[in-house]
């Protein structure tokens, strides 16, 4: 049974792969995987909650950076947990 699995996920795994592509989506995709791409509408999101939700402004910005905080540590703590099992 696990044979078959295994089989079915690297079949699954090859037909996505060469059966998917679409050669004039890379340079899109590579445009958004860019970090300086989303500048801007990190720009957009933080003006547009301050003139709409002007006395809620700072409640936003303080679950804006708890939300990265915890994926943070969250990502770190992870981060341990497998260097510790894996013993690298």
């Amino acid at each position: 049974m696990i044979q078959y699995l295994n089989y079915l996920d690297h079949s699954l795994f090859e037909w996505i792969q060469l059966n998917l592509r679409n050669e004039t989506l890379d340079p899109v995709i590579a445009v958004f995987r860019d970090k300086y791409f989303w500048f801007p509408l990190y720009i957009f999101f933080f003006t547009w909650i301050f003139f709409h939700y002007r006395a809620n402004f700072w409640y936003w910005i303080f679950a804006f950076v708890l939300t990265i905080v915890i994926s943070v540590v969250v990502d770190l703590v992870c981060l341990l947990l497998m260097l510790r099992i894996i013993w690298r």
